[in-house]
């Protein structure tokens, strides 16, 4: 005599279980359809990604930069200031299949800042169709990071954000690079210092070293 009323209340409960799912997804909305996941537009999809993350005609310039170059280099740290300078070298390869430029520098900055070590991957973006930069170096533990694009007397204006203790959230910088003539490149840097805004502050003049 107590199974029937189990049975009746378990099928009390699955009906009403029942019903409420019913009503629960009578009430969503229609979802759109998903993307097309059929082997065409896989393929199609493939090479389209294959397409954009190939090297263009941007890549193919950058390789003129490869090799050994000697560095002559100045710096300030504000307009008032004497130009410092110093000698020093980078060596600049090519990685990725030719995607990126890799410029390993180093420099002797005198008995008060010793010996830079410094690392630039440069590179052009297909997405994004802007140039990017990613300089390191053994006086930080952060990147700093910049784009741009080429202009038309073909120097390179990139810019960005410096991060460092006197300004943790960030101040404005640009730099400028390119070549003079094939064995000669030129970069120059501009830093915002209050109250005077964009001043230069560095400037490197890079001889292509003959083997």
């Amino acid at each position: 005599m107590k199974l029937l009323p189990l049975l009746l209340a378990g099928s009390l409960l699955g009906a009403g279980a029942t019903f409420t799912a019913q009503h629960l997804f009578a009430q969503e909305p229609a979802q759109e359809p998903g993307p097309d996941m059929s082997p065409g537009a896989q393929m199609e999809l493939m090479q389209a990604m294959m397409k954009m993350g190939a090297p263009g005609e941007e890549h193919k310039a950058m390789k003129s930069w490869v090799g050994n170059w000697k560095a002559e280099m100045k710096m300030r740290m504000s307009p008032e200031a004497d130009w410092e300078t110093y000698q020093g070298k980078a060596k600049i390869q090519s990685a990725l299949g030719g995607r990126y430029m890799i410029e390993k520098f180093e420099a002797n900055l005198g008995p008060m800042m010793g010996e830079m070590e410094g690392l630039l991957i440069f590179g052009y973006n297909n997405l994004t169709k802007q140039y990017e930069s990613s300089w390191r170096d053994n006086w930080s533990t952060w990147a700093s990071t910049a784009t741009g694009f080429q202009n038309e007397e073909g120097m390179y204006e990139m810019s960005g954000l410096m991060k460092d203790l006197v300004t943790p959230e960030g101040r404005h910088t640009h730099y400028t690079t390119g070549f003079v003539t094939e064995d000669h490149m030129v970069m120059h840097m501009y830093d915002t210092i209050p109250p005077h805004g964009d001043v230069k502050v560095m400037q490197i003049d890079y001889y292509r070293v003959k083997e």
